[in-house]
């Protein structure tokens, strides 16, 4: 930021993917990124943050897309013995909550699927109940989304979170907090919002017990519709042209 905002002739452009609670600590130590020719804000909370500290007029408000093309709904009819649930990620996961929530769920008679980074395994607690998923290719991990009956993921804050885009894409209903900019990706007909242990072991229980909530999954599908990549690149190359 501080060598590449000098050059002549050269409009520097960034899009901004933490949220406000990280962005505060980095703008402090970096002053220079206020040089910047524009910036994408990824969610509402965190344009609001943008233009309190950059020219407003620099800001553009630019949802994250999805590839709806490879993350769609299987048109096959997966009948699986056993129901699935999943997780997928490790930034700004909340895994205290996580683990109190496995801790009740591992009693139901559903798989559990955790997708995650190796290093992070030591946060995961009742290993023995969990299907660990690591280095996996994007078809499994659309396999996983598309056999799941939800993605539940618990934050401590959050932007735009690429798992959300892609279980919608996949028509998979999503559980997760009302948090950060969640709610510019989600509402509450693709989604269960859940605050605590206890609602989200509740709403886990509510779509297991119902099976496939094809309701949930059609707005699922719809919502990502939204995200599309080929409308979101329209949208970054048109503020590419006004900034240039």
């Amino acid at each position: 930021y501080k060598y590449l905002s000098i050059l002549p002739k050269v409009s520097f452009i960034s899009s901004f993917h933490k949220p406000k609670s990280i962005l505060q600590k980095f703008f402090k130590i970096n002053p220079h990124i206020k040089k910047i020719d524009g910036a994408i804000a990824l969610g509402s909370n965190q344009m609001e943050f943008l233009i309190d500290n950059l020219p407003s007029r620099k800001v553009k408000l630019i949802h994250r897309g999805v590839d709806i093309n490879f993350f769609k709904p299987s048109k096959a009819i997966v009948s699986n013995s056993r129901q699935s649930i999943l997780y997928v990620g490790q930034h700004l996961r909340d895994f205290k909550l996580l683990n109190q929530v496995i801790d009740v769920v591992k009693n139901m008679k559903i798989d559990i699927n955790i997708v995650i980074h190796p290093s992070y395994i030591q946060f995961l607690k009742n290993k023995k109940y969990l299907n660990i998923f690591t280095s996996i290719s994007d078809s499994k991990l659309r396999s996983l989304y598309r056999n799941s009956i939800c993605l539940f993921l618990p934050f401590k804050d959050v932007t735009a979170c690429n798992s959300i885009l892609e279980a919608l894409a996949c028509g998979t209903p999503i559980i997760s907090n009302k948090i950060g900019d969640n709610t510019d990706y989600l509402d509450d007909k693709c989604a269960i919002f859940a605050n605590d242990k206890d609602s989200f072991i509740d709403s886990i229980k509510y779509l297991v017990k119902i099976k496939n909530n094809e309701t949930m999954r059609l707005e699922a599908r719809n919502k990502a519709l939204k995200f599309d990549w080929k409308l979101i690149s329209q949208k970054i190359q048109k503020f590419y042209r006004e900034v240039t």
